[in-house]
């Protein structure tokens, strides 16, 4: 990698977590140039070197994606306060991690937003609506937990820049791209690359 820093780029410039495969991979070949960075949102020191390297090569951020997520498939009951710690590690404390590198460079964006990727399955509606996939399916337990934290960790945090002087100009927002087909689901649903 160069260690010169370049001119300050005119495209959008976006860092998608987890872009290896499924949703993050597509989300990736949406942009014209793809350039690989290691980064392990579950690691502070890899996230710090991934946004000095982003600073280094482009000179600021745009978008970051906060993709990265992992699921551990368990019954409910099964599950322990110490199984949960991986998916919440990599899910929640992950997104956090990346929102909380990032504004330094956000900072030097003319449009700066944040992009978390949630899922249905955090929607408290559809896990309470009898016979639906969601009420029947409860191996996804710990997952579903850290997608309800992350959406709530976007409303407060898109509060905290409406009320922040200085990152004011940040919009943070939650999506979830469907029942897409991963690695996370057995590859079930709509395929990745057609969203």
């Amino acid at each position: 990698m160069s260690t010169k820093k370049r001119q300050m780029s005119t495209g959008t410039i976006a860092l998608v977590t987890g872009a290896n495969e499924g949703v993050g991979l597509a989300t990736a070949h949406r942009p014209v140039t793809v350039r690989p960075v290691s980064i392990d949102v579950t690691d502070d020191e890899s996230v710090r070197r991934a946004a000095e390297f982003v600073g280094r090569e482009y000179g600021r951020l745009d978008v970051p994606v906060n993709n990265a997520g992992t699921l551990v498939r368990r019954q409910a009951t099964e599950v322990s306060a110490a199984d949960m710690r991986l998916e919440f590690e990599t899910n929640a404390f992950g997104m956090v991690r990346v929102v909380h590198a990032m504004p330094p460079l956000l900072r030097r964006s003319p449009s700066p937003r944040i992009v978390t990727v949630s899922s249905d399955s955090a929607v408290f509606a559809k896990a309470a609506e009898k016979g639906s996939m969601f009420a029947r399916s409860h191996d996804p337990f710990a997952y579903s937990a850290t997608k309800t934290a992350v959406n709530m960790l976007t409303v407060t945090y898109a509060n905290a820049f409406l009320d922040g002087p200085e990152p004011a100009h940040v919009k943070i927002n939650a999506v979830t791209p469907g029942y897409v087909a991963t690695d996370l689901n057995d590859f079930a649903g709509t395929p990745a690359g057609s969203f």
